[in-house]
């Protein structure tokens, strides 16, 4: 059940922050985009600093079942192997 648990765990944490580094990319390259199709043009830089620091929330959300899930699967494992090691 552990296993299952922690499996969950880390995968759905691992896919929020996979989200939030995409977020938080993606109005960065925008933005460069933007200023090489026409450099003198006004660029909204705070708004794209907003949207990074938003992705960055959600990345931070994703990180905390990450390593729950993370830890929990090497608990299981290392006391399998304790086990194993212990029956010999």
């Amino acid at each position: 059940m552990k296993v299952l648990i922690g499996s969950v765990l880390t995968i759905a944490g691992g896919a929020l922050v996979l989200y939030a580094i995409y977020s938080a990319l993606m109005p960065l390259l925008g933005m460069y985009q933007g200023a090489l199709s026409d450099p003198m043009a006004d660029a909204n830089e705070t708004q794209v600093s907003r949207d990074m620091l938003t992705a960055v929330g959600v990345g931070a959300v994703g990180i905390v079942p990450f390593i729950i899930g993370t830890l929990m699967l090497k608990s299981v494992f290392i006391r399998r192997a304790i086990r194993r090691l212990g029956s010999r």
